[in-house]
């Protein structure tokens, strides 16, 4: 019996030993399942994506900064420099502002005008310069964009300025970039100076210097760019120069950067051309600090992000990983023990939630796609450096194959104003759709919406035979979907590959701006045949006539002076830039003439001519707006005038055309229309805006020109019978007035009308 009763004691214990292991066992095993199957890969998922999500935070911090560099140097530092290079080189052609740095001008009225109008009008060539000063040691002068000023006798600098330029006029240096305090009375309500300066010569020593000239730039057209290239509301781009001092900023707080241990000494303490990125704590937030040199000083571009609110949330999401996988780890010990003993009820259940919270990351990275896919094809079009393994996974990831044999990239721009803002918005989004539609056609296409009004894309083709039905076909979509105006610039094909794509899209864009010279709603780079067109040449001779005509009231002969100029550009086979800039000229001519005759352009027009110019969009819009403008003019201008005044004036200028080739003078004419010969002197500026030496003058040298062109004279008789003593001085005047001698401009001209813009 006892023997019997050890071995069923033995047994049983041996069974509660076993069912001790297996409860064990089954705990274990289910305590490790869960682990593996939940928390483990919940933690892997978790790492990667947080991961990935800051890595495309600080991507797209480094491209906006480079973005900002580019744009910023290309367009601001790189224009002020050649402001100088341009201008104040030994070319004949810049005389007028070069002359006063080893002559004498003090004296001379004219060549004081002359210098003023040419500093003005290369300031109104540049919206983002606010002043342009040039100081002439010799004479003592400064001339501050239409402003002259004797440093002698006036005190022509005010503030920070004065004392800025003090201290560089008493050195060595030849080069400078500051910031200074905005000290000028009128804006008084703050701001700063940004200032470029150069010595004349560039390489000079304090004693040797001839002149200065400094450029000071509007702070608002910085802060409007450095607005673009923020790309989330959270972001503050910024520059800093090499000694870490904030030059501007769209942050009106961002002086609190400095400080010890600060962004901007941190960025001080950097290598002047070192670009790259660092994190920093801004405001009391975890940031992402991107910087880039520019290539023209020692300015930084910098760009700020915040990445507080992510590191919150994936903290957040982290406890709450844990917390799920301790209660789940439990919840699973008390599991083990039902399941042995009720059957392993399943418990899949109890991990619906936690797949929720999963899914819930899973969806705000979703959210972020079009944002990632907008920006890699922004990235291909502009031609950013892409390695090939981030290209093979943007194109998976983002459904993008680039699998064409060939491509070539495009450009849609629509006139503003066409839709209301909101249906233009809805229209370049149906576009897009109907592009990107996957329909069976000739080829495949990716396009995005741009700032303004502007589409840009991608287009693929398995040959190059594919390139003309894709272009039909996108011109059949955008006529489906928009029945208005548009330009369609496409650049040459290439084979498929990101240069390519670049190239391609560099020549849309240059393409799409001879929308404004009307060559029709599709624009082909290669049938534009750029290479062929002039970017430099004569505008017009009319210019000198505007005020005349707009004096005398003489429309026909106003409108026909206009006229020829623009049928010049049409015919000219010029550049379009080249284009624009003689048509801005002849605008700010006739703003000149206005002023000249006592009007005030915004006055007689309720707005600015010359913003307004920036917004037409063809050559035709602009030939009948300024037609509008001469008509309106001449219209005010002769309600203003009595009619005794324009029947005197009517009876001088014909008494005048009809005895040019006899000896004319101002006692002369008095006679004629029995005045006095100061009261006619006195009386003749006002009506026609000139002297009476220049009015007949001007008359002298439009009849030569004619003489030479219709009656084939030579150069002496002209002189002689428009009664000119000496022949070498008609030769010169004649230059100053055409750019030619007459020799050269008979030769030039021959068998062209007067007037008429051909010359």
């Amino acid at each position: 019996m006892n023997v019997r009763g050890g071995g069923w004691e033995e047994n049983v214990m041996q069974r509660l030993l076993n069912r001790n292991r297996t409860f064990t066992r089954l705990i274990l095993f289910n305590c490790s399942l869960v682990i593996l199957i939940t928390v483990i890969p919940a933690l892997v998922y978790y790492r990667y994506f947080s991961t990935s999500y800051e890595e495309q935070t600080r991507k797209l911090n480094r491209q906006a900064v480079a973005q900002l560099r580019e744009s910023f140097d290309e367009r601001f530092l790189k224009e002020i420099i050649r402001i100088p290079n341009q201008n104040l080189s030994g070319m004949e052609s810049n005389d007028v502002l070069t002359y006063p740095l080893t002559n004498p001008i003090d004296r001379d009225v004219v060549r004081t005008l002359q210098v003023s109008n040419r500093v003005e009008e290369i300031r109104s060539s540049l919206p983002f310069v606010d002043t342009i000063t040039i100081y002439y040691r010799l004479n003592q002068m400064m001339f501050q964009n239409f402003r002259a000023c004797h440093m002698e006798t006036t005190d022509c600098l005010t503030g920070p300025m004065k004392d800025w330029f003090q201290s560089f006029d008493r050195s060595d240096r030849n080069v400078e970039w500051a910031v200074l305090p905005n000290g000028r009375p009128e804006d008084a309500g703050g701001g700063r100076i940004l200032l470029y300066a150069r010595s004349i010569p560039y390489f000079s020593t304090e004693n040797s210097k001839l002149g200065i000239i400094a450029v000071s730039l509007k702070e608002n057209a910085f802060l409007s760019l450095l607005e673009d290239y923020k790309f989330s509301p959270d972001t503050v781009c910024l520059i800093v120069d090499g000694s870490g001092r904030l030059v501007t900023s769209t942050d009106r707080e961002a002086p609190t950067l400095g400080g010890r241990g600060g962004v901007l000494e941190t960025l001080a303490s950097l290598g002047p051309k070192e670009e790259g990125m660092f994190s920093a704590e801004v405001g009391g937030r975890a940031s992402v600090v991107s910087y880039s040199p520019s290539q023209y000083n020692d300015w930084r571009y910098v760009s700020i992000a915040s990445v507080q609110d992510y590191y919150k949330q994936s903290h957040d999401f982290r406890n709450l990983l844990i917390v799920i996988a301790g209660g789940l780890l439990l919840v699973n010990l008390g599991m083990g023990i039902l399941i042995t003993q009720r059957a392993h009820k399943p418990i899949g259940t109890l991990f619906h939630h936690f797949t929720d919270q999963i899914d819930d990351l899973r969806r705000k990275i979703d959210k972020n796609k079009p944002m990632i896919r907008h920006n890699f094809i922004l990235r291909l079009l502009t031609g950013q450096e892409i390695s090939e393994m981030e290209l093979w996974e943007n194109q998976s990831l983002l459904d993008v194959p680039l699998d064409g044999a060939v491509c070539f990239s495009f450009l849609l721009e629509i006139p503003e104003g066409t839709n209301g803002h909101q249906q233009e918005m809805l229209l370049f989004y149906d576009l897009i759709e109907a592009l990107e539609r996957e329909d069976g056609g000739p080829g495949r296409i990716y396009a995005i919406k741009l700032e303004g009004n502007r589409l840009a894309g991608i287009a693929l083709g398995g040959s190059p035979e594919d390139v003309e039905r894709i272009l039909v076909s996108i011109e059949e979509t955008i006529q489906m979907c928009h029945s208005g105006d548009y330009a369609l610039a496409a650049g040459n094909p290439y084979e498929t590959g990101p240069e390519g794509m670049a190239r391609s899209y560099s020549e849309a864009g240059e393409a799409v701006k001879y929308r404004f010279l009307e060559r029709g709603r599709l624009l082909r780079f290669e049938e534009l045949g750029l290479s062929r067109l002039k970017d430099s040449g004569s505008s017009s001779s009319a210019f000198p006539d505007l005020e005349a005509s707009l004096r005398t009231g003489d429309e026909e002969r106003l409108q026909t002076q206009l006229t020829g100029v623009i049928e010049e550009v049409r015919t000219g086979g010029y550049t379009v830039d080249y284009s624009k800039s003689i048509l801005l000229d002849l605008l700010l001519h006739f703003r000149r003439c206005l002023k000249t005759a006592g009007f005030q352009p915004p006055e007689l027009f309720g707005y600015d001519i010359r913003r307004h110019f920036s917004r037409i969009g063809t050559i035709t819009e602009f030939e009948q707006w300024i037609a509008g403008l001469a008509g309106e003019a001449v219209r005010q201008l002769g309600e203003r005038r009595p009619k005794a005044d324009k029947a005197l004036e009517l009876k001088i200028t014909r008494f005048i055309e009809d005895n040019l080739y006899n000896e004319l003078s101002l006692e002369t004419v008095a006679e004629h229309v029995r005045i006095s010969p100061n009261y006619l002197s006195r009386l003749f500026k006002g009506m026609l805006g000139m002297t009476f030496l220049e009015y007949v003058t001007d008359k002298k040298l439009r009849r030569a020109a004619e003489l030479l062109l219709h009656e084939k004279m030579t150069v002496q008789d002209v002189s002689a019978k428009l009664g000119y003593q000496s022949t070498h001085y008609f030769i010169r005047i004649f230059k100053e007035r055409y750019g030619l001698t007459p020799k050269q401009f008979q030769k030039l001209n021959a068998g062209k009308e007067l007037g008429s813009g051909g010359f």
